[in-house]
């Protein structure tokens, strides 16, 4: 096994690794347990260690699987929320909503700001419309 300095060392290399390349990350981004884990299987005698390059291309793997799977929880989300009013909520829907209300929560009031939005922009673009019209008939008076 490991030596007890070798495991302190090791600890001390995550800490360090932890404190650097945590702070340019969102909190999403996986904790010092996670980069632990891969640090200290690959400090033992037999690996040599991960080299700053790896380690952050590994991290930002990690980051770009969990921006994947929030994005399909964002749709997955969305969807739901689009059939929640209809009779087409399905089970597993339901199930995903309850699960997440905060997330669906800003989502519905994201989608309602885009629905405000949308309306009125096509009220603008109504009004326009309109004032040519009336400019048009002027014109040709």
């Amino acid at each position: 096994g490991m030596s007890l300095e070798a495991a302190d060392a090791s600890v001390v290399l995550v800490a360090a690794q932890g404190a650097f390349g945590m702070a340019h990350e969102p909190p999403t981004a996986p904790t010092g347990a996670a980069a632990s884990s891969i640090t200290s299987s690959e400090t033992s005698a037999t690996c040599p260690p991960l080299s700053a390059r790896e380690i952050a291309k590994a991290q930002r793997a990690a980051q770009l699987r969990l921006l994947e799977t929030e994005r399909q929880l964002s749709r997955q989300l969305k969807s739901a929320l689009r059939s929640q009013g209809s009779e087409n909520l399905s089970e597993e829907e339901g199930a995903l909503l309850a699960a997440h209300p905060e997330r669906a929560a800003q989502l519905r009031s994201a989608m309602q700001k885009t629905a405000a939005r949308k309306e009125q922009q096509s009220a603008n673009a109504a009004e326009v419309e309109e004032a040519e019209e009336i400019l048009a008939e002027k014109v040709s008076r």
